[in-house]
């Protein structure tokens, strides 16, 4: 490869990423503003249902009236329940908004550093004109339209790549999340009949598991949005984790807050199944679009080579 090869070949390489991760951050910015909504909205939910305990705990006419019909305990359990669930909600939310941030930060930084790239790559082929001689260059100018056309699929190859591999640990974490749902699913018949304490903890550990793999889950299709942000793909790959009400039964155990937890696994799980099901169907549009690539790279390479 001569120098002049060389370099054109880094420069284009440089243009092409510097368009990616144009496409990247634009996609991270518009997810990070709706993760700053949503946690703004899940942040006032959780700050009305701890002053909803604060005040029954305090008293006021509301615990006065709750207190004198026996209906104190009763219901201060109900809204620190709910209090724990909305905290959970903007727990994650903000762990989801961080891991969408460090990203954004990570592409900007490196998109700062190749903002000249163009203007270094004209400068580049000019410097190559010159050396070549007029004529030469214009004669030269089919091949070297055909080795941008190398550059650009084989850059277009290495983001595909990356999507692939973004795409196959989000289909991984979501089979890690129907696995533990499932063994929590399978664990709620024997909650109910036995009402056993060692059976409601494993069950409660399989869903907390299903919802930390959740979360990571979530993480990995905000990065895989944004690596297909500039991949003409026409899927909906988004998909909204609930929490799993995993602490509902350590504090009111009973059979119909059973029945809410099932329910709500058997709709997760749905979900879930769904979730994955997307992932696979791009993953195979990605493959497709990979594997003519490289079709492409070897026709253009073996014109290449005749034509030299």
């Amino acid at each position: 490869m001569t120098d002049f090869t060389y370099r054109i070949k880094e420069l284009r390489g440089k243009i092409d990423r510097r368009k990616h991760l144009e496409s990247m951050t634009e996609n991270l910015q518009t997810q990070y503003n709706e993760l700053l909504i949503k946690c703004d909205e899940l942040y006032n939910t959780w700050n009305k249902e701890e002053n909803d305990v604060v005040s029954i705990e305090e008293g006021g006419l509301t615990g006065f009236f709750l207190n004198m019909f026996g209906k104190k305990e009763e219901r201060l359990d109900k809204e620190r329940r709910e209090a724990y669930a909305a905290k959970v909600k903007y727990d994650s939310a903000e762990r989801e908004k961080q891991a969408v941030k460090y990203d954004l930060d990570r592409y900007l930084a490196e998109l700062e550093n190749l903002q000249n790239a163009d203007e270094e790559y004209a400068a580049l082929l000019k410097e190559r004109v010159d050396a070549i001689g007029f004529g030469k260059a214009a004669n030269d100018e089919d091949l070297l339209a055909l080795e941008e056309n190398l550059y650009f699929l084989e850059n277009n190859k290495k983001e595909l790549d990356e999507a692939i591999a973004v795409g196959n640990q989000a289909a991984t974490l979501a089979s890690e999340v129907i696995f533990n749902l499932e063994k929590a699913e399978e664990l709620f018949v024997w909650d109910v009949l036995f009402d056993s304490m060692l059976v409601d903890f494993q069950k409660h550990d399989f869903l907390d598991k299903a919802r930390h793999a959740g979360e990571k889950l979530q993480q990995a299709l905000h990065r895989f949005r944004s690596e297909l942000a500039d991949v003409t793909i026409d899927e909906n790959i988004d998909v909204v984790l609930d929490d799993f009400l995993s602490f509902a039964d350590f504090f009111f155990d009973g059979l119909f807050t059973s029945i809410a937890v099932n329910d709500r696994i058997k709709k997760s799980k749905a979900n879930m199944e769904n979730a994955r099901n997307k992932i696979y169907s791009t993953l195979r549009i990605l493959g497709t679009l990979a594997a003519d690539n490289e079709i492409q790279q070897q026709k253009t390479k073996e014109i290449l080579n005749t034509s030299k």
